[in-house]
């Protein structure tokens, strides 16, 4: 591990490359004006409650930033070339990032997240139909104002009861939306 960080600490302007796992952190924390890269595992594993701004993640061989935690936030990063880009589980928000070039799914989200004004370009070049440009395993996120183009297979995967506004997909695979909600056609202006 580059740094393994403890609990409500602050690491700023800092580089993990070439390690197993980048950056390991416990609860409370801020990694913020990172580069993370090159790293043969995850490049960022954040705890609970944590805050991670204005970072640059690339080149890992797992996930760019991955957590099963809740209260977590990711904004304003760059996530690229990675095996996965950003997996989240619950009560998370990803917010302004550039998430691109993932071999497999750009974003994944499960219940009562936001995942708010993002660009999320030419994930899944495996065009594999388990994962998207953004993949939504649960209910009660709100998908809003995201530009999801050029991924392979589907651009977006959502289930039901989530909502889904102001989106933007297109030239995605075979499908610009995969949903089992009824409502999505209303909300999502697909282009291909």
């Amino acid at each position: 591990i580059g740094f393994s960080v403890g609990n409500s600490s602050t690491l700023i302007n800092s580089t993990a490359s070439g390690n197993v796992s980048g950056i390991d952190t416990a609860d409370h924390c801020t990694v913020a004006h990172c580069t993370v890269s090159t790293n043969t595992g995850s490049a960022l594993l954040p705890g609970a409650n944590c805050v991670i701004t204005h970072c640059t993640i690339s080149g890992n061989g797992s996930y760019g930033i991955f957590t099963n935690s809740d209260g977590c936030s990711v904004e304003d990063c760059i996530v690229s070339s990675n095996s996965f880009g950003i997996q989240l589980g619950s009560g998370n928000t990803v917010r302004g990032c550039t998430v691109r070039l993932s071999i497999y799914t750009g974003i994944t989200i499960s219940n009562t997240s936001y995942v708010v004004d993002n660009l999320i370009d030419g994930n899944n070049s495996s065009s594999n139909p388990g994962f998207a440009g953004l993949l939504v395993t649960g209910t009660d996120n709100r998908i809003e104002g995201n530009n999801i183009t050029k991924n392979g297979l589907y651009g977006m995967s959502v289930g039901t009861e989530n909502v889904i506004v102001r989106n933007t997909c297109r030239e995605n695979g075979d499908k610009s939306v995969r949903s089992e909600e009824r409502r999505v056609g209303k909300e999502c202006r697909s282009r291909w």
